[in-house]
Parts: structure tokens; sequence; C-alpha cells
């Protein structure tokens, strides 16, 4: 037991720093977590829902046994492996927000440590890790992600502990950690879309990293079989859902029309012209470079951020101002002092295989964008780039410790400058993630739907049945919140995860019940209707029917930017 003590107290005093750095790291993806953002998205709940209802009964919503690759949300296919982790966080937890963040948050902070150790391995400098992992700790875009349920952290955090075991193994034989490695990658393919394109570009130079034979060919083979996988899936329904919806180079893509118009622009004499100018590779490139370009962009990297809105913070970029100044700074000492880059270079690179290393690292920070780059939606997206951000923090160390050894007062000063002012600008970030994202991130996180849950868990009792009109997501908000997981219900949910009836409440697709109204020949005094309140209603049918509304009530989020109106029916006394 002493011995156990000692060796504890020995590694805390040895590993302090980055001890302290992930309990930072730590408490800022799970402080609050559960209220934090305040409203939880319809993927969120999808996600925590899903997964147990599938766990639980051996089959998803639709019947289909243990489904492995996707969840068909009606021309949409999310992977189901982050339902899994999200739904067995909901039976050990319960059904709460906290739950289905869980998994996201707990892969976002051990992303610090993985950050650290990949880091020491490759610059041999604790220093340089230190810092890299203590930005991924702080950085506004991470820190976002994990708390808000962005499967991509997840799958970041596999592909990088992948390549971390990769690179350590690559100048041994063919071992259970190169194998395990390569299941890693495969299995990002599960986890997140911008994977079946990352983890192919990733694996194709692997085989110039060893000198092993067999390993050459078991990397070039595959490298192959995952450039097959990505191929076979992007010609299944699940791989085309997304990409048709989101692709710059799919026929809903917003680039065709601008090219049909160039084209017919140039005349009918100037055909040849025309198809120089502005043919598809021509045009698909062009926006290629322009979506890929737009994540170096000062307004998203330090002033406004990326969409979607729901992970937006006001007035906030998804890194800090000061890391602009410490790049700023390395290129201007690089042109100055090139002989002091040098030797700092041969310092932490101290052999051929770690030069091999670190080029490789160049090469997959630049990969890690092409996946965002290739789609127009909601861009730039910080989600579909999330895997970003762990290669900024590594180089951000790296560029940080340079300028920390500069052997002139001013430039230790500066070093020191740079460092206080990262601090001031988290805390300045934290604070408005605090107190001022919820009323901007709100609106667009479904809030009006477990506000609507709690009124109607409130009042089912008191009438006989309660109609809900238009799409909404009560089919499952409502079941997620009650805690309701029968069987039955994978015969009675449709694909788009519509449900006609639960419990006593009963939801229809018909807007403010136009068509309900038009046909309704009966009253139940007993029923409760809820629509929109600023629904159009036709009094005209209902009094030529002898029937009126009686508003009851009228349910607000709790920034009020949505309401609920709820009436009865009855008759009209003659």
């Amino acid at each position: 037991m002493q011995l156990f003590k000692n060796t504890v107290i020995s590694w805390f005093l040895k590993n302090k720093y980055l001890f302290f750095v992930f309990v930072l790291g730590v408490f800022l993806r799970f402080y609050n977590l559960g209220n934090m953002p305040i409203a939880t998205h319809l993927d969120e709940i999808m996600n925590g829902y899903v997964g147990k209802f599938t766990i639980l009964n051996g089959v998803d919503l639709y019947g289909n046994k243990w489904p492995i690759f996707y969840f068909n949300n009606f021309g949409d296919y999310p992977n189901i492996m982050p339902m899994y982790l999200s739904g067995l966080s909901a039976i050990i937890f319960g059904n709460t927000e906290f739950a289905i963040r869980f998994p996201i948050a707990l892969f976002g902070g051990l992303t610090i440590l993985l950050i650290y150790f990949l880091t020491k391995y490759l610059f041999n400098d604790n220093k340089i890790a230190l810092f890299s992992s203590l930005t991924i700790a702080i950085m506004p875009w991470h820190i976002v992600l994990s708390r808000a349920t962005a499967e991509g952290v997840t799958a970041s955090f596999i592909f990088l502990l992948a390549i971390y075991l990769l690179i350590k193994d690559q100048v041994k034989k063919i071992s259970i950690t190169t194998m395990i490695s390569l299941f890693l990658l495969l299995f990002t393919y599960l986890l997140y879309p911008s994977f079946r394109i990352i983890t192919p570009l990733a694996v194709v130079p692997l085989f110039l990293l060893t000198q092993q034979r067999a390993k050459k060919i078991l990397f070039i083979v595959f490298a192959l079989l995952s450039l097959g996988v990505t191929v076979y899936i992007s010609q299944l329904p699940a791989g085309k859902g997304r990409f048709e919806q989101t692709s710059i180079i799919s026929q809903n893509s917003p680039i065709l029309p601008y090219q049909s118009e160039f084209i017919s622009g140039e005349g009918f004499d100037n055909a040849f012209k025309a198809r120089l100018l502005f043919n598809k590779p021509v045009m698909f490139g062009r926006e290629f470079l322009k979506q890929y370009t737009s994540y170096f962009s000062t307004s998203f990297l330090f002033s406004e951020g990326g969409l979607p809105k729901r992970y937006f913070v006001p007035d906030q970029g998804v890194w800090y101002y000061s890391y602009l100044g410490i790049f700023i700074l390395f290129v201007g000492l690089l042109i100055i002092f090139p002989d002091r880059l040098s030797k700092f270079y041969e310092s932490i690179l101290v052999n051929k295989q770690n030069k091999a290393n670190v080029v490789y690292l160049i090469y997959l920070t630049l990969v890690s964008l092409v996946p965002a780059a290739m789609t127009y939606e909601d861009s730039p997206n910080v989600h579909r780039a999330s895997l970003f951000p762990l290669f900024l923090s590594i180089w951000s160390g790296l560029f940080f410790i340079f300028l920390s050894k500069i052997r002139y007062r001013k430039f230790s000063y500066l070093a020191f400058i740079l460092f206080v002012s990262i601090f001031l600008e988290a805390m300045f970030f934290w604070n408005k993630y605090l107190v001022h994202a919820n009323k901007y991130q709100e609106i667009y996180r479904n809030g009006a739907s477990k506000n609507l849950v709690e009124y109607l868990n409130s009042h089912k009792n008191s009438y006989d049945h309660i109609y809900v009109s238009g799409r909404n997501d009560i089919p499952l908000y409502y079941p997620f919140f009650n805690n309701i997981y029968d069987r039955e219900l994978s015969n009675r949910f449709e694909l788009g995860m519509r449900l006609k009836e639960i419990d006593n409440i009963r939801l229809t697709d018909d807007d403010c019940f136009a068509d309900f109204f038009r046909e309704i020949e009966s009253v139940n005094t007993s029923d409760l209707y809820i629509m929109g309140s600023n629904c159009i209603i036709d009094y005209e049918q209902l009094i030529k029917k002898s029937l009126e509304l009686t508003k009851k009530d009228i349910i607000y989020t709790k920034q009020g930017n949505e309401e609920l109106a709820t009436f009865t029916l009855e008759a009209i006394s003659k």
C-alpha cells in the first residue's frame, strides 16, 4: 500500500502541470453540463433515445435488429455508434441532458491527454507537449463541441489515437498494436461521415513512414481497402443521403446554376470559351478553394466563429487572438533568425524518423479540412472540421516554445505577455459562454419542445385526448423525458421519426388543424388542442358547424422566442 502511495505521489510531482491542465480542461467541459447549452437539440435527444431504445430492445425505432452502420432519419443517415454511446450513458445516468452529453464531453477531456503524449513523442519536449495540451484544453472550438454532443469529437479522438499508436509502433514489425491502430482507423467510419474521406487520405502515405517491408505491404493493402470501403459506401443510399444534401459536387450543388448562367452569358458564338472557362472541374475547384480557405479567415478563427448557429457564442471566434500574435512573431523570427530555428529544429527532431513524422503531421493537418471544404451547407462548419483544432494545438505548442527559447529579454517579455493574454481571453470567452450564449443559441436548439413536454405531463390527465398540430419533435422528446421504451413502439414509428399517438396525446402533421377542423362533425369538450399561437384559423368553418374554440393557455419558451396556444373545442349554444 505504501509503495502504491509513493508511486502515485511521485507520478503527481513529476506530472503536476499536466494534471492541472487536464483538470482545467475537464472542468470546462463538464461544469453545469446538463444546463449548458440551455436547450436540448433534436440531434441530442435522437442520439440518446434511439441509442437507449435499441440497446434495451435489440431493435431500432423501425424494427431493424441491432443496426451497426446508420440510423435511417428519412433521407439522412447519421451514424448509430454515437447513439449507442449516448444511449448507454442514459441507461447509467438516467434520461437527462447530462447523460446524453456525457460521452462526448468525456472524449473531449481525454483528447487533452492524447495531445500531450502525441506531441511529446513527436518533438521530445515536455514544454511543447504541455502548451499544446493547454491550448486544446481552453480552445473555444473544442470546448463548445465537447459540450454539445458533437460526435466529431469522439471520431477525432479515435482517429488521433490510431495515428499515435501507428507512429510509436512504426519502427517495429507488424504487431497487435499495428492491427489495433488499423482497426481504430476503420472504426472512425462508424462514428462520423467526414472520416470516410479523412481516413483513406491519411493512410495513403503510411507505407513511406516505415522501413519494414511487411508493414509497407500491409499499409498499401489497407490504403486500397479503405479507399474501396469509401467508394462502396458512397454508392449506398446511406452514403448518398447526406452527400446529396451538402456536397459541392452533388446534383443539388448551388454551383451548377452559376455554371449554367455563366455559360449562357458567354453567348452561343463563344461556346468553346464558355466550356473552357466554366467547366465543372474549374467551377468545383474554385468553390473547393473558397471553402477550404474560409477556415483560415480571421473572422472564422478569431472574431465571429462558424456554423451551425446552435454552437454560436456571441462576438467570439473559435480561437484566441493571442495565437495570431504567436504565429506572426514566429514568422517574423523565422525571417530574422533562420539559424536559430534550424538549431531548435535539430534539438527536437533527433532522427530522420522524427522528421518524417513531422512532415506527415503537416500532411494530416492539411487533409483534416478536406471533407469540410467539400460541403457548402452551414459553412464554415465547426463540426465537420472538428479534427483541425487538434492539429492547431500541436503547432501552437511548437511555435510558442520556439518564441520562449529566443535568448533576448524583449522576446521573453513578449512570450510572457502572450501567455497571460491567452488566459485573459479564455476567461473572457468563458464568461460569454456562461452568461450570454444561451439566449443566442436557444432558438436554434428546440427550446420549446421540452417545455411542451412538461406542459403535456401536467395537463394530460385533465383531458381525454390532447391534439398537437404541425410537424414537431414531440415523438422523440415526449418518450425520452417520460422514460418510455416499450418495444411495441417500433411497430408504430414511421420514417422521419413520426408517431401518430402516444399515451392520450395525438400528433398530426396538419398545421393549425386546417384539415381537422374542416372535416370534424362532432365535438368532445374533454379534448385539448395545441397549435402555434400565430395560426390563422378558419372560424367560419367552425361557426357553420356550431363549434368554437375557447383559448386556455399560452405556452412560452424560457426566452419567449416561441409560443404555443392551447384551445378546447366547444359547441356554440343556440
